[in-house]
């Protein structure tokens, strides 16, 4: 149980970190690339890229759903015995620990945190991209 549970729970970590660093926009990126283009056409790329975002989101929160209903199932050797212990001690049902299913459940919750981020990110852009333009003089 040492090494298995902190594994799995450190996907946890990743994928709330994924959709976090996503919506502070300090996610890796090749700046040096983007830096050289003009400002304008920037922007309407990071508008195209958060909808790319948004559908891998999507993407990801399906596959996992899908990898879940598949072999969510499977028991995960090292946690069996400790949650059939902990279930012992507590009285609570625990069995569903010692299986595949809330690990990859991560990857459902990943995906939908990080399209939901996105779309957020989508629509800042978006509001400041328009608050750009309608500041702009009407003579320039």
């Amino acid at each position: 149980m040492g090494d298995q549970l902190p594994v799995f729970l450190g996907i946890y970590g990743v994928m709330f970190g994924l959709s976090l660093g996503y919506l502070q926009d300090r996610h890796v990126r090749l700046g040096l690339l983007v830096d050289f283009l003009p400002e304008r056409f920037r922007e309407i790329l990071f508008l195209i890229v958060d909808l790319s975002v948004v559908v891998i989101g999507v993407l990801l929160s399906w596959s996992g759903y899908l990898f879940m209903q598949q072999r969510g199932g499977m028991r995960v050797s090292g946690l069996h015995g400790a949650m059939r212990d902990l279930s012992q001690l507590t009285g609570l049902d625990l069995s569903l620990f010692a299986t595949m299913a809330p690990y990859q459940f991560a990857l459902c919750l990943g995906g939908t945190m990080l399209a939901l981020a996105a779309v957020l990110k989508f629509i800042e852009r978006l509001a400041l991209l328009h608050n750009t333009q309608s500041s702009v003089p009407e003579g320039v």
